[in-house]
């Protein structure tokens, strides 16, 4: 079901910036940044702490090589 609201003139250009692509709709922009500001899961936070320790002990691949490796 769908719903009006009205916004701001101010909100609307804001939302008109965030558009990924000038087709999209509102509805798909809300939709969209109200999605990255749902709370992670505890196995992606348990994920994050390993890579950020990971990356302090060097355990790392530097971009360039895997390019290389890969003849990208």
């Amino acid at each position: 079901m769908a719903t009006t609201i009205q916004v701001s003139e101010h909100v609307k250009k804001h939302l008109d910036q965030l558009k990924l692509q000038p087709r999209e709709t509102y509805d798909e922009v809300i939709d969209r940044v109200l999605d990255d500001f749902e709370e992670i899961s505890d196995d992606t936070k348990k994920r994050i702490v390993q890579a950020e320790r990971d990356i302090a002990a060097g355990r790392i691949i530097p971009h360039a090589r895997v390019k290389r490796e890969l003849d990208l």
